[in-house]
């Protein structure tokens, strides 16, 4: 075990918002013509100041978000919907040891664009239906899913079903020789109780190099790595859950996965709210039945950061509930049991607990927060943080600031 202070972490953000702006005639009752013309224009703007620093290292980030959705006023069944995310690093880069580096400082490019969402909706095209044509997020089925494609869901009566197809739109990498598609459908039993089942297939055609794979020396026991390989990954998931309310504001869902034909994973939560009390908890209890290997990017799980993942047993409980008016108390508990506790392996035993206070509403529009968390993790490699920043808010902007010690 080692002492030290982490870096002090200082934030300002201005999030500076802009509500409708329509272009309308000046004529009381206009004309059909002249409501053609028009086109109406909503969204929100944000940006944000990231500093921090350390003993060794500084990192500057500016972060900036523009959503916008159009909507033109002869065709009401139409939305133009896009977002935008522009990151600029004003301080170089920092080094690939730094404990400030991140995966945005990954890359070479000092400005970095990313278009996360532009899609056009038709509403009611067959029905009650919806059509999405663009880049867009699935929020439907067991996989992260984002497409340059069409989606197209239909209601019915008591049932609902969608499709989905399109190239992967990776933020990071081109992905556009991958094919992600997928299907499900939905069927409410009871008022209550609803039953969902979601299938995804998910290409990964890619080409590792050497540069890639930099931490691997040219040859190990023998043998040689060639300088460039490829790789084809397919990975078909199908996902089951039934999710169930149980009372006014009180959850059950349970869900269970296939990945490529062998039993993967169960996952049970109950969640919701105490409202006489403004209590609210979540209790999450999950099983992995196989090693998350290597898999396409949408359901890798992670597997290129953290390597394989052994079978484990996962329990988690957090519980929210006010100590005051403006107080806010939270507690958090988890606890990982494994097939193998391995330090070459992703996943270790461990236990976590957290408490987390916080003071909202305080006079001048000041919020203070801190937090102790404590990981007990196998093999005498767990951590200890105390975390506290305090927010000052005006009506379009907002300046954090913030330390944390590490142990």
């Amino acid at each position: 075990m080692f002492a030290s202070i982490s870096p002090m972490r200082c934030l300002v953000a201005l999030l500076p918002c802009f509500a409708a702006v329509a272009q309308e005639t000046a004529a009381p009752t206009p004309a059909p013509e002249a409501e053609k013309k028009g086109t109406a224009l909503r969204g929100e703007f944000s940006t944000r100041l990231d500093a921090q620093r350390s003993n060794r290292d500084s990192n500057v980030m500016l972060d900036q978000r523009f959503n916008f959705t159009i909507d033109p006023p002869a065709h009401e069944k139409l939305q133009l919907r896009g977002g935008l995310w522009l990151l600029e690093d004003l301080d170089g880069h920092e080094s690939a040891g730094s404990s400030l580096s991140g995966l945005n400082n990954t890359f070479e490019r000092s400005v970095q664009l990313r278009p996360l969402h532009l899609y056009l909706e038709i509403d009611d095209a067959w029905g009650d239906s919806t059509l999405r044509v663009g880049r867009q997020r699935i929020l439907e089925g067991p996989a992260y899913s984002r497409i340059d494609g069409a989606y197209f869901h239909k209601q019915m009566n008591h049932w609902d079903w969608y499709a989905f197809a399109g190239a992967r739109a990776s933020l990071y990498d081109g992905g556009h020789d991958d094919l992600n598609a997928g299907a499900g459908v939905g069927l409410d039993l009871t008022p209550t109780t609803r039953f969902t089942l979601d299938s995804v297939y998910a290409e990964d055609d890619r080409r590792s190099s050497e540069a890639a794979r930099a931490f691997l020396p040219r040859g190990v026991f023998g043998i040689r790595f060639p300088r460039e390989t490829a790789s084809d990954v397919d990975t078909r998931v199908i996902s089951a859950a039934l999710h169930q309310r149980l009372a006014e504001s009180h959850y059950l869902h349970a869900q269970y996965t296939v990945t490529d034909g062998v039993s993967d994973e169960y996952l049970v939560s109950l969640s919701g709210v105490f409202v006489s009390h403004e209590i609210a908890y979540d209790l999450t209890l999950r099983r992995q039945e196989q090693t998350i290997g290597d898999r396409a990017n949408d359901a890798t799980g992670f597997y290129r950061v953290l390597g394989e993942q052994n079978e484990y047993t996962d329990a988690s409980v957090t519980v929210q509930f006010p100590v005051s008016e403006r107080l806010t108390l939270g507690l958090e508990g988890q606890i990982r049991e494994t097939e193998s506790d391995d330090p070459a392996t992703a996943n270790r035993d461990f236990q976590r607990y957290a408490v987390t206070l916080r003071a909202d509403d305080l006079p001048h529009s000041v919020g203070v927060r801190a937090s102790i968390e404590q990981w007990n993790v196998s093999g005498d490699e767990g951590t200890m943080a105390i975390t506290g920043d305090v927010t000052k808010s005006w009506e379009r902007w907002k300046l954090t600031a913030g330390a944390d010690f590490e142990r």
